[in-house]
């Protein structure tokens, strides 16, 4: 049973690379010259989107993808078939004083301070419009939600549940990369022995309510606190500020944010984020 718990816990951590190797090979597919019936091609995804010709006649309602209700106002992404067709949107809109608020080459993927009616005149065929939802650190339980039905809390006792004891432990994690996608990184004494690297994909302030939430969640893997050690405290971290100190996001960052850890190396990716409303 602890092993099961185990693996579960570990599943979890990669389940992120796993999808993002998934819809890189689609990628990979759509654009090589062989994949003809056999890979997904834009076109054919189960996905609104504009369907327009060269000419760029503008339709009375445009498509776009998703539910507007749950996204954030004022802005909206669109992925593309080719390089060529990105770039190109993405001068045209800068010629015509749209913000571009970010770029995801990998994805080939954009994300714009505008509204569809803005778009119509720069989106071609092939182009998919859709939405970009906020994304926010999970909130505590309210205490009455575990009191009511008489749980209790592990304290210190969770690795000794699971089966990891201190002596098998020791190298756990040697060798290993694991990115966090959370708040960033702020220097902890529990941490002092564990190699740490930082990309930080927003360049706002860390001071605030949960600015330290993605120090306590690489606590759990690489802590070297007695009182609550984490279960790979040989491993490497790479944290990833995708969110701000408020707990903040949005899912294009995220995105950005798993290529990235990819690209750099990392083994497992654990993403700790709600997909809710503000």
């Amino acid at each position: 049973m602890r092993w099961k718990v185990i693996l579960s816990f570990l599943l979890v951590l990669g389940v992120a690379v796993f999808v993002w190797v998934f819809l890189r090979n689609l990628r990979l597919l759509t654009d090589s010259e062989e994949s003809e019936g056999v890979g997904l091609r834009h076109s054919e995804r189960d996905i609104a989107r504009p369907n327009w010709g060269t000419e760029l006649e503008t339709p009375d309602t445009l498509p776009v993808a998703g539910d507007a209700d749950l996204a954030l106002s004022g802005e909206l992404t669109v992925l593309f078939e080719d390089r060529a067709a990105m770039e190109r949107f993405v001068n045209n809109a800068r010629s015509a004083g749209i913000r571009v608020l970010g770029l995801q080459d990998a994805l080939l993927a954009v994300r714009v301070a505008a509204g569809i009616d803005d778009l119509g005149p720069f989106l071609e065929e092939g182009m998919e419009v859709g939405f970009n939802y906020p994304v926010r650190v999970p909130l505590t339980p309210s205490p009455q939600s575990y009191d009511a039905t008489g749980l209790t809390a592990f304290d210190n006792s969770v690795l000794s549940y699971l089966g990891a004891e201190e002596a098998i432990r020791e190298r756990w994690g040697n060798g290993v990369k694991i990115a966090v996608l959370d708040t960033g990184w702020l220097a902890h004494a529990d941490l002092t022995g564990t190699r740490v690297y930082e990309l930080d994909l927003l360049g706002t302030a860390r001071n605030g309510e949960y600015g330290g939430h993605g120090t306590a969640v690489s606590g759990l893997i690489a802590s070297a606190n007695a009182f609550a050690p984490g279960i790979a405290p040989g491993s490497e971290l790479l944290a990833v500020r995708v969110l701000d100190a408020s707990g903040a996001g949005n899912t294009f960052t995220v995105a950005d944010g798993i290529v990235r850890a990819v690209d750099a190396g990392a083994d497992f990716i654990g993403v700790g984020v709600d997909t809710v409303a503000l």
